[in-house]
């Protein structure tokens, strides 16, 4: 004799509910990962629009940049996995926030003296003009201020986002289940 479907649909309910933390988890990595590297590569383009003709430069840049995401997202990625295994899902939920608070802005004041070694060398190598080092000195100033401005927008709105997913994604997907079996 089969199961009902209100029984089927309450273990579906209770092993979700028993997963939750993974999936928020899930969902904490997608939102946040996903729109600040989203928005980090916008940053990025007039960056790769101005060198447009010095690939060292770009790959330099890009290798750096990739790097620093995959590092970081393997090093979060991990420490989540352990405080979800150690620690409660709400305090496991706080505890990746709070590290991808901090390793985010590490990572931002690292890119900020990345620019200005591009900058700098860029302006050194390509001319001997102290106009054009003023210049890209006070563009590297506006943009880091930019730069700063853009980050804890970022951070703002990528932490709502990966709120949202995280803590309603289960639900979401149980609420989706009966029109998916239908």
């Amino acid at each position: 004799m089969e199961p009902s479907f209100s029984y089927t649909f309450l273990l579906f309910r209770l092993k979700v509910l028993s997963h939750q933390k993974h999936i928020a988890t899930f969902f904490f990595f997608l939102g946040f990962f996903s729109f600040n590297f989203f928005l980090n590569f916008l940053k990025f383009l007039p960056f790769l629009l101005y060198f447009t003709n010095c690939h060292i430069y770009l790959s330099i840049y890009l290798s750096i940049y990739l790097s620093i995401y995959l590092s970081s997202f393997i090093y979060i990625y991990i420490s989540t996995y352990l405080s979800i295994i150690f620690f409660p899902a709400l305090l496991s939920f706080f505890l990746s926030f709070f590290l991808s608070f901090f390793l985010s802005f590490f990572l931002s004041s690292q890119r900020y003296f990345l620019y200005l070694f591009i900058y700098f060398l860029y302006s050194i190598i390509h001319s001997s003009d102290l106009i054009l080092f003023c210049f890209f000195l006070s563009l590297y100033l506006i943009f880091t201020f930019l730069s700063l401005l853009y980050f804890f927008l970022s951070f703002f709105l990528s932490f709502l986002l990966s709120f949202f997913l995280s803590f309603l994604a289960p639900h979401l997907i149980l609420l989706l289940l009966p029109f998916s079996l239908m």
